[in-house]
């Protein structure tokens, strides 16, 4: 999700450095304290031995402490977990799953727009951290590109207290009914781009989220966000096991490198910095049956296609739509049918270790969580229809390229 709801013209971004220039804000951390260590998150792994098909890589499961006991939070959608990871929600949601500092209070299936909805509310235990903690933890984090962080952190912090001066004068005691209104409307407004979209792309992967700067918590305000049905048969899930990983709070990220999120979060910020509409992200990430593939992400920020009727200050982008279309390579997608393949045609000769050979190559993910369906029912319905359905997506792809 976008998080600069304005804009700054080349005055203010002068007088914002003029300000607090880079050295200052270093002057302000305390180097004396310490962030206190925490529980470190397992870093699952599986090997596929004697079956014919490829060695998984790694996939790390955090199991779920309460909120702001596992993470450093800079801001909502930006925080640090205990890992030394700077998660930056608009581009790692797709593919890291679980993370969000929300409440999940539904997921739900939405056939008419062929996702699945995820609906969130405020964590009231939510509350911001001092930025110095933040910089003074990831100083100490091994494989971390230091002065980049410090930076975006640096320029975060100022856009911050910038956007909290444009808040301080709002008077909201008249407004916040109209604007609470006025969300919901636009809440329908991004339903029926999503359908609009689907009807002009019937078989694209993508992930969107929705949300708004709530002018009366002077905060970011995410609501919902969902997977089209397509991108979860990619990843190989489904509505339940999706229920799984967010109802009982599960944390799971695609990319094994834990570099990688950092880097490609602090892209994401940099792109912000320079105000363009669309971002490009190459992601090599894990299946939940254990498929490494290289993803493309095109994430676009549609926050100006809803006009306000209470535009207030220079707010140029109170809601916010972020829309994140994901494409894979045609030879990287073969190569996932015949994976599969291989796994259902293993599966269905070693009929007596069927529960065995599921259960560890897809339930071990959910740990102490039962897995949503049973073993024989994944590999003959869930795995057979997965593959005719990417098959298809196959087909497609080469029809229209």
């Amino acid at each position: 999700m976008n998080f600069i709801p304005f804009e700054l013209n080349t005055e203010e971004t002068k007088q914002l450095e003029q300000q607090q220039t880079q050295a200052e804000f270093q002057d302000q951390i305390n180097a004396e304290e310490d962030f206190e260590k925490q529980n470190s998150h397992q870093i699952i792994c599986f090997q596929q031995k004697n079956n014919g098909y490829k060695q998984a890589e790694f996939i790390s499961i955090n199991p779920c402490l309460y909120q702001n006991q596992n993470t450093l939070n800079i801001m909502t959608g930006l925080f640090i977990t205990n890992d030394g990871i700077l998660r930056f929600s608009a581009s790692l949601d797709p593919i890291s799953l679980g993370y969000q500092q929300q409440i999940v209070q539904l997921v739900e299936e939405k056939k008419n727009l062929g996702v699945i909805n995820i609906q969130m509310r405020r964590n009231e235990k939510f509350h911001k951290n001092n930025i110095k903690d933040a910089i003074n933890f990831m100083q100490k984090v091994q494989n971390c590109d230091y002065n980049k962080v410090f930076a975006m952190l640096s320029k975060n912090y100022m856009m911050q207290e910038f956007l909290n001066s444009q808040l301080a004068h709002i008077n909201m005691d008249n407004l916040q009914i109209e604007k609470d209104k006025e969300f919901l409307k636009f809440i329908n407004f991004c339903y029926n781009y999503i359908d609009l979209y689907n009807q002009n792309n019937p078989n694209q992967m993508y992930w969107y989220s929705i949300g708004r700067l709530n002018l009366q918590l002077q905060d970011l305000e995410n609501v919902q966000m969902g997977y089209s049905k397509a991108y979860l048969e990619l990843l190989g899930l489904d509505i339940n096991s999706l229920q799984q990983i967010f109802l009982r709070n599960k944390q799971v990220d695609l990319l094994s490198k834990k570099e990688d999120i950092t880097s490609q979060s602090i892209q994401a910020l940099e792109v912000i910095e320079k105000s363009l509409y669309e971002e490009i992200y190459q992601s090599s990430i894990t299946t939940f049956d254990g498929f490494t593939i290289k993803i493309i992400q095109k994430k676009r920020n549609l926050n100006n296609l809803f006009k306000s009727n209470y535009i207030i200050n220079n707010l140029t982008c109170e809601y916010i739509l972020t829309f994140t279309e994901i494409d894979v390579d045609i030879y990287e997608l073969e190569q996932l049918i015949d994976y599969r393949q291989r796994i259902s045609q293993n599966c269905q000769k070693q009929q007596q270790n069927l529960d065995d050979l599921i259960k560890r190559e897809l339930s071990f993910r959910f740990e102490d969580v039962e897995y949503s369906v049973q073993s024989q029912n994944f590999v003959e319905k869930y795995y057979n229809q997965n593959i005719q359905y990417l098959k298809q997506q196959k087909y497609k792809f080469q029809s229209t390229n």
